[in-house]
């Protein structure tokens, strides 16, 4: 299953998400991941901080940076390139506590960015729930609904898979993908009460030089607009009003 956002416009260049996506590759590729990964059973160490960013192959590594590149860049956009990185690890670390707290006899060992990753998509969800999004799963698709929605369906599968996880024993760490998930949700809430999204779309205004810009409730691009009215947006198509109260996304 993956979710395709149709567009969100950014101000500022992912340099931190494609700082963490060639990390992690530079790992996957030249450090053997036995030496990163988390042991419940064993004494953790910086096992917990390090097992975060390695993967036990290219699979594995893609199904996290290619959520990681599909969202990270927004969430950062509004975060700033450190928090964004801050807020990464954290999650990271809450989803590898929770597996721990879970498994306190087990060796078996487990790696990789899906805590964090589905944190992100938590704290997307929470920041930019209006924007339009695609789901494909297997040979079908469900195009150009809102992306809360199509997150919403990414979790159902979450929660299924750790169903069916513990009576097949699929050897991913489910769980914690869902404990990251809740903790974006947080974030996402906490960093939105502190006027992180508003000083977000304030640079994006400023950025246009024109008092009178009003940015799409739906992917954030900017339109300067001359008086109160209903209006499309150029790049995604949505139809959206503009008055005394402020913006409001129709369609």
């Amino acid at each position: 299953m993956l979710i395709f956002e149709k567009a969100n416009h950014k101000h500022r260049f992912p340099f931190a998400t494609w700082g963490l996506i060639l990390l992690m590759g530079g790992l996957l590729l030249f450090v053997d991941p036995n030496s990163l990964e988390l042991i419940p059973a064993n004494k953790l160490g910086l096992s917990i901080l390090t097992s975060i960013f390695a993967h036990t192959g290219i699979v594995h590594y893609l199904s996290n940076v290619i959520y990681l590149y599909i969202f990270g860049d927004n969430v950062e956009d509004v975060l700033g390139h450190i928090m964004y990185v801050i807020a990464f690890i954290i999650l990271g670390l809450l989803g590898n506590f929770f597996y721990v707290l879970t498994h306190l006899d087990s060796y078996r060992p487990v790696v990789g960015a899906s805590g964090a990753v589905s944190g992100i998509l938590g704290m997307y969800f929470i920041l930019f729930p209006n924007v339009k999004a695609s789901v494909a799963i297997r040979w079908h698709s469900i195009e150009n609904i809102r992306a809360s929605v199509a997150i919403l369906f990414w979790l159902i599968y979450q929660v299924a898979l750790s169903i069916v996880g513990l009576h097949f024993s699929l050897g991913m760490a489910f769980g914690a993908h869902f404990v990251g998930f809740l903790g974006g949700l947080l974030l996402g809430f906490v960093f939105s009460k502190l006027g992180y999204l508003d000083r977000h779309e304030e640079r994006i205004r400023k950025s246009m030089g024109n008092k009178l810009t009003v940015l799409c409730p739906s992917c954030s691009t900017p339109k300067i607009v001359k008086k109160y009215g209903q209006y499309t947006c150029a790049v995604c198509k949505s139809y959206f009003s503009f008055d005394v109260t402020g913006k409001r996304l129709i369609s």
